[in-house]
């Protein structure tokens, strides 16, 4: 009696986990089957190159990169942050859908998307070639994509740590190209400083940078010209008015096609910070140490007797 039910017992324990690892394997294979179902690539077009316009519209702003001429604008506008380009076709190349989220956090997931989130689209010159709105959880640490159907993604680049989203949440003012004299010095024409009590011209003679009038250090000058080459800001900001300021100090260079860069410097001082206009008359904030080193006098760029 005892040796039959425990070999009931037994057969009925072997049964159970027969079962069991059948329902785990048709689970597996159920989960399996739908993480393969996915587009990973839902979210890119095929032809990366056709792509002419970006437009990113959340309910703050709306900023629209478009390829005009040969270059990328901003809001047909501004020149683009190249870099930045750069890196939103990067996002949107590698960028890959990694589950689609269902049950019950897809509704209020969808809903939080697309209240904070930015709506995209990528247009060709045949017209709207992806849509989709992009967002994330208010740690900013998972990106979710909502695709025109309704349906809403956790999106990853594979291989890095990184949130997807944060591209196209960028401001207006972070789009726009950093550099201050974007010009090739071969087609420099004059630079002019006016400033306190200055007012000189810098031009090339003899394919040399010279001070109109004075012998010049143009050891000096070239370094002056080089750090000017370089200058950048770290984003405008677009919602200061320059009619409101008082501006103090200006450099103005001109191209050989007589096109004018503009870094007009103002009276606003904010910590160790100076207000500054730039070519587009959009402001940012320059460090004053910076400034003190632009502004050199007349006198400073004298070449000195032997």
């Amino acid at each position: 009696m005892y040796n039959t039910t425990t070999k009931q017992n037994k057969l009925l324990f072997g049964s159970a986990i027969v079962l069991l690892s059948l329902i785990l394997v048709i689970t597996y294979f159920s989960f399996s089957n739908r993480i393969r179902s996915i587009d990973t690539q839902l979210f890119q077009v095929e032809d990366w190159k056709s792509i002419q316009e970006i437009v990113m519209q959340n309910e703050k702003q709306q900023v629209k990169l478009s390829f005009r001429e040969g270059a990328w604008r901003v809001n047909d506008q501004y020149k683009a942050d190249r870099n930045l380009i750069d890196v939103i076709f990067a996002t949107l190349i590698q960028s890959k859908a990694k589950r689609e989220i269902t049950g019950s956090q897809k509704d209020s997931l969808i809903n939080h998307v697309k209240k904070t989130g930015v709506k995209i689209d990528l247009k060709s010159a045949s017209g709207s070639e992806l849509s989709f709105i992009a967002g994330g959880n208010l740690q900013k640490s998972n990106a979710y994509f909502v695709s025109k159907d309704d349906k809403v993604y956790q999106v990853h680049i594979p291989g890095y740590r990184v949130y997807v989203s944060g591209i196209f949440e960028l401001v207006k003012g972070e789009w726009l190209d950093k550099l201050i004299f974007d010009v090739n010095w071969i087609n420099f024409k004059k630079l002019a400083y006016t400033y306190k009590n200055e007012n000189f011209n810098i031009v090339r003679q003899n394919n040399l940078f010279q001070i109109e009038g004075q012998q010049t250090d143009t050891a000096k000058l070239h370094q002056i010209l080089d750090r000017l080459t370089l200058l950048q800001v770290n984003q405008y900001k677009l919602d200061a008015e320059k009619n409101k300021l008082n501006i103090n100090d200006d450099i103005n260079l001109v191209d050989i096609a007589d096109r004018p860069y503009h870094l007009w410097i103002s009276d606003s001082v904010n910590r160790r910070e100076r207000l500054i206009f730039l070519k587009y008359s959009l402001p940012d904030w320059l460090d004053e140490s910076e400034i003190h080193t632009l502004l050199k006098s007349r006198e400073f760029y004298q070449k000195s007797r032997q």
